[in-house]
């Protein structure tokens, strides 16, 4: 035995039984972790030691580690659960990158992260995100984690698809100016669409006293916005042709509302409880907490809208007829003129 010995003492030793701890047995453990420290800290990717030509050694010899107890937990790590000596191949291997306690110029952990993490999202974020997209490597798929940008990159998506859901929402507004043929009307049929998020969400949280509010619940605003949309070209749709009805309906602005709120009315009661019958039942269905929580959360939206469709936009078409419609400028209706 050499002269200076490692000899192991972790908690897996106590599992060994006693006829089998003599010093031996601990010398050869102590000799072949040194040997195995030995080959392995020179896998740091810039030795000469990994190449084609041994790769499958190291293979082999990472197949053998793994066979020990002791040490098949540093394979393991690094490797799927299926590799060992009959398979020595993996579908998933992972490697670590260590850039130090501090940095440069930092005087603490927190510093030292912050400078760390801009550094990363500045310098790197992009080179990372092209390697780890589907068509960068037609054989293998990457992907990376650090803890200490998930934060900034998530801020980074967020302001992407913020600006993707705020082109829409903008798309969806002029829309409603072409077809109306009115900015009032499309800035109160945008309003009353998103009013419905916030009231759905006071009745949902303060009312009903639902606690989990769920990340998809946000999703609604897409949904709402183009049902939304809907029963406003509905409402306008009843309104446009009720000029071509009879004195019954003509004789006065009441009549002729009360006919457009009872047309278009029936129409969107029939489509909004469908609509909100399938949220209800996604919700009585799914045991998925996050879905239960979307599926009662966009059936109230639904709900909102309409009632804000009903209610809001009706008086809103009338302030229009008796201020805007058939008069010179901006909120002068053409499309729906008879």
């Amino acid at each position: 035995l050499p002269d200076t010995l490692f000899l192991p003492t972790s908690t897996a030793c106590n599992l060994v039984p006693a006829e089998l701890l003599t010093v031996l047995n601990l010398a050869w453990v102590g000799i072949m972790m040194g040997e195995i420290g030995t080959m392995t800290k020179t896998w740091d990717g810039k030795s000469d030691t990994l190449n084609e030509g041994t790769i499958d050694q190291v293979t082999s010899f990472l197949a053998y580690m793994k066979q020990l107890n002791y040490v098949s937990r540093f394979v393991d790590v690094y490797l799927d659960k299926n590799f060992n000596i009959s398979n020595p191949v993996v579908m998933y291997s992972r490697s670590f990158f260590y850039w130090g306690k501090l940095l440069n110029g930092t005087k603490d952990d927190d510093e030292s992260e912050d400078k760390l993490s801009k550094f990363v999202v500045d310098n790197l974020y992009t080179n990372w995100t092209d390697i780890t997209s589907a068509d960068y490597n037609p054989e293998v798929q990457s992907y990376y984690l650090m803890v200490s940008v998930i934060f900034d990159i998530i801020l980074q998506i967020l302001a992407v698809d913020g600006a993707k859901a705020f082109a829409s929402f903008i798309a969806v507004f002029l829309y409603l100016r072409l077809m109306l043929g009115s900015w009032f009307l499309s800035a109160v049929g945008m309003f009353e669409i998103f009013m419905s998020v916030p009231l759905s969400w006071l009745v949902f949280s303060y009312i009903f006293q639902i606690k989990y509010f769920s990340a998809l619940n946000v999703l609604c605003i897409f949904i709402v916005i183009a049902i939304g949309a809907d029963d406003i070209f509905l409402f306008m749709d009843a309104y446009k042709h009720s000029a071509d009805k009879g004195p019954e309906v003509l004789s006065s602005l009441e009549t002729r509302m009360s006919h457009v709120y009872r047309k278009s009315g029936s129409a969107m009661l029939l489509t909004s409880v469908s609509t909100c019958s399938a949220f209800i039942i996604t919700t009585l269905a799914s045991p998925i907490a996050s879905t239960r929580s979307f599926g009662v959360f966009a059936a109230f939206v639904i709900l909102f809208d309409y009632i804000l469709v009903m209610t809001l936009f009706c008086t809103a078409v009338i302030i229009y007829h008796n201020h805007f419609e058939g008069k010179a400028g901006c909120c002068n209706c053409t499309f729906w003129k008879r």
